[in-house]
């Protein structure tokens, strides 16, 4: 292992560790399948940080037999760390022939969709489907969700279209982007764009198939995508060629949010973590009255990029004064009420959540006091402002919620109860 991590192995060394994990692999009890997980797991790690293709080379002739013996108690192990970290060096590297060999070897038996991509269009359906996230900016709102739905207003939610989007399967996120560019990633590893303000969107194809989760668009033809085992990616072309971002630990990303000029990534195991500058390594915020590994679900910054509010389950509600560098736990809201948005502008921030729940701060995150909403039982999960007083919050079913005096009241502007 020392000198794999060190970037130095040999075939040897690599014979030596392939021995070294079906031995470990092989005793009984889970603390011994966990450590031979990590085995394979750090010395996969050490050749993606060393970049060197006889690196890549050599854990890749370790790990593919196990992926292909449908019989091997290792093949799943394997196939996760070949599509997962070996396949994010790879797109890192730019190096399209590992990737197309990754694709043969990994995703013969990935079934096939159960639609061609456009039931949702066809049939009409965005209109009424769940939305899980929203963006505004101006008089543009942008909502997504369920069957592949981008609902898009142009005059502050007063009418509403629902463009064809090309695919079914539900978008976990949206962002407006500079212009108008319109970015959104769901399922799968699924990203659309739109440049020009949602009236048509195009697929962008990554070498990934996992979830994504958060998307943020910081400039013209750039995204950065982040979502399930840790991936996280970036283009600055448009989606047409990807860049791979490391990280060490397979959590889930949640939600990735601006914070001034930089990113912050959201997760679980009590992930906030920010990105200078959009620029890898990131700096992880110490959390203070909550636990170590809550799962955060969103996080947002005010313009300044030095407040922070993240929320996440059990009702965590989580404010930072010094740019994420730690977070303090807020109290007042109701125990155990799973968060799933918050949003704002300047001092006020809203949080949104399980059974309808609407929460209002006027004083940037210090207390907060329910909103005026209408009864909602189901989760509302994306919180966006396009400014002090007016701001949307989604939920079931194509619903949209707007206040037009800093989250006090809110009124369904989409959806059931949205005036015709």
């Amino acid at each position: 292992m020392s000198r794999i991590a060190a970037g130095e192995a040999s075939a040897a060394d690599f014979s030596a560790l392939q021995e070294a994990f079906e031995r470990e692999a092989a005793l009984p009890g889970p603390v011994s399948a966990f450590e031979a997980r990590r085995t394979l797991s750090d010395a996969v790690a050490a050749a993606v940080a060393s970049g060197s293709d006889a690196m890549l080379d050599g854990i890749s002739a370790v790990l593919e037999p196990y992926a292909a013996d449908e019989k091997s108690e290792h093949r799943e192990l394997a196939r996760d760390l070949l599509g997962q970290k070996i396949r994010c060096a790879a797109a890192a590297k730019g190096d399209t022939a590992r990737l197309d060999h990754l694709a043969q070897r990994l995703d013969e038996d990935v079934p096939e969709s159960r639609t061609d991509g456009t039931a949702g269009d066809r049939e009409g359906l965005h209109p009424r489907a769940d939305l899980f996230r929203v963006a505004a900016r101006g008089e543009r709102v942008a909502a997504a969700g369920y069957l592949g739905a981008v609902l898009v207003s142009d005059d502050g939610g007063k009418t509403w279209s629902a463009p064809a989007t090309g695919t079914d399967e539900p978008l976990f996120d949206v962002a407006l982007g500079p212009g108008d560019e319109i970015w959104a990633v769901g399922r799968s590893g699924v990203v659309i764009r739109s440049r020009d303000g949602g009236k048509t969107f195009e697929r962008r194809a990554t070498p990934f198939r996992r979830h994504l989760f958060g998307v943020l668009a910081p400039s013209a033809g750039s995204a950065l995508v982040a979502g399930d085992f840790g991936l996280q990616l970036r283009t600055d072309d448009g989606g047409a060629r990807w860049t791979c971002l490391p990280r060490d630990a397979d959590l889930i990303v949640s939600a990735v949010r601006s914070a001034g000029p930089d990113a912050v990534f959201a997760g679980e195991f009590g992930t906030i973590e920010r990105l200078h500058g959009l620029a890898l390594p990131g700096r992880r915020g110490v959390l203070v009255g909550v636990p170590e590994d809550v799962e955060i679900h969103d996080v947002w910054f005010r313009e300044d990029g030095r407040v922070g509010v993240a929320v996440g389950v059990a009702g965590t509600l989580v404010r930072s004064e010094d740019g994420g560098e730690t977070w303090t736990a807020v109290s007042g809201l109701p125990a155990g009420v799973d968060l799933y948005g918050v949003g704002g502008s300047g001092d006020v921030v809203v949080v949104a959540g399980d059974g309808g729940y609407v929460a209002t701060s006027r004083d940037g995150a210090k207390s907060f006091v329910e909103a005026q909403a209408p009864p909602v039982p189901a989760p509302l999960l994306g919180v966006a402002f396009a400014g002090p007083e007016r701001g949307y919050v989604v939920g079931p079913r194509g619903l949209v919620l707007r206040t037009d005096d800093g989250g006090a009241h809110f009124t369904p502007v989409h959806g059931a109860g949205a005036r015709r």
